[in-house]
C-alpha cells in the first residue's frame, strides 16, 4: 500500500501461542475506527479512498458515496451542545 499523504496510520501488534504477528492499520477519517490492512493491499481492497478528502476509508463509509469527515461530525456536535446550553434558563 503506497504512503498517502495526511493519512493516519499504525501498527497491531499481535501476540499469541503460534508467534507475533503485525498488521499495518489505517484509522477511517469518516468514523474514526481503526482498520488492519492485508499485506499489499490497494486502497480499495483496504476500504477506500474518499476523493473529496484524499483519505482512506473503510468499506461501511465507502460505500455511502458521501464525504462526512469525523472532525466535521465533532464540530457540529460541539456547535449543537453550545446552541442548546445557550437555551437553558440562566440559574442563580
Amino acid at each position: 500500500m503506497a504512503s498517502l499523504p495526511g493519512r493516519q496510520k499504525g501498527f497491531l501488534v499481535e501476540s499469541g501461542p503460534n508467534g507475533t504477528v503485525e498488521h499495518e492499520t489505517f484509522t477511517c477519517c469518516h468514523c474514526n475506527r481503526p482498520k488492519v490492512v492485508p499485506h499489499r493491499a490497494t486502497p480499495e481492497e483496504a476500504g477506500g479512498f474518499c476523493m473529496r478528502c484524499m483519505q482512506m476509508t473503510c468499506h461501511a463509509c465507502g460505500g455511502t458515496g458521501r464525504c462526512e469527515p469525523f472532525e466535521k461530525k465533532i464540530e457540529a456536535y460541539e456547535a449543537r451542545s453550545k446552541m442548546l446550553q445557550s437555551f437553558e434558563p440562566a440559574r442563580y
